[in-house]
């Protein structure tokens, strides 16, 4: 079971990348989370954490492999690069243990995809206008 703890914030809902770009971290507005460690995100993406703390199953979207958003999400995130989160998906997948989360090729997909799916948790431009159905976490250290 998931538990969101609470830490001392050290970014607000927008977290701006080691390459200068930031993002905002958004779950399905059905989602009570407010709040997610770095930590606790790194490992809702790797699929260490599979449910929220209320039962529901975790949904990852990750944008695509070539987004800047994506590039700056990994290294703040995962402290990785997003060459070494495919190979993890691989070792996972060829292991039978898991599957990548999908991946949005925009942030329109992504929003759209966390927006239709209850559990879902994505992560879009800082400047990316959020439809009613989507809200945007915070992101502590």
């Amino acid at each position: 079971m998931f538990f969101v703890a609470a830490a001392a914030m050290a970014w607000g809902d927008l977290a701006r990348g080691a390459q200068g770009v930031s993002y905002r971290v958004v779950v399905n507005a059905a989602n009570p989370v407010t709040e997610l460690s770095r930590e606790e995100l790194s490992r809702l993406f790797l699929g260490k954490v599979v449910t929220w703390e209320g039962g529901e199953t975790v949904r990852p979207v990750d944008q695509g492999p070539e987004s800047a958003v994506r590039r700056s999400f990994t290294r703040d995130i995962h402290r990785k690069d997003v060459g070494w989160v495919k190979a993890y998906w691989e070792r996972i997948g060829f292991a039978g243990q898991g599957e990548a989360p999908p991946e949005g090729s925009s942030d329109g997909a992504v929003l759209a995809m966390v927006a239709r799916t209850p559990g879902a948790i994505g992560y879009v431009s800082a400047t990316a206008a959020l439809p009613a159905e989507v809200k945007a976490v915070r992101v502590t250290q």
